[in-house]
């Protein structure tokens, strides 16, 4: 079962949004924004820390790959399932892959 994550003072990035480049709390429950506010009471796991971000997800412009030729050591849905596991949304291969 997915946990329940409380956010507190995130910067939110994204334009357009009537958060952008503001610091609210935001809740996270089974994988999707639940809710979002200036100050949110503490539901689940708490992650605070300084300067935190939140964003729809990362571009990663150096992914190093070694399909084909080398699958032993790394396949692209391996690479593929890593970047979205870390919150990466796309990834460019570099060109000696």
């Amino acid at each position: 079962m997915p946990k329940t994550y409380t956010i507190k003072q995130a910067l939110v990035i994204k334009k357009g949004h009537k958060w952008h480049n503001k610091k609210v709390d935001l809740r996270v429950e089974k994988g999707r924004i639940a809710a979002i506010a200036e100050s949110l009471p503490i539901k689940g796991e708490e992650i605070s820390g300084k300067d935190l971000r939140v964003s729809e997800g990362w571009v990663d412009l150096r992914c190093h790959l070694s399909d084909p030729g080398n699958e032993h050591k790394d396949t692209l849905m391996h690479l593929l399932d890593t970047a979205a596991a870390s919150g990466f949304t796309a990834v460019v291969t570099l060109p000696n892959s």
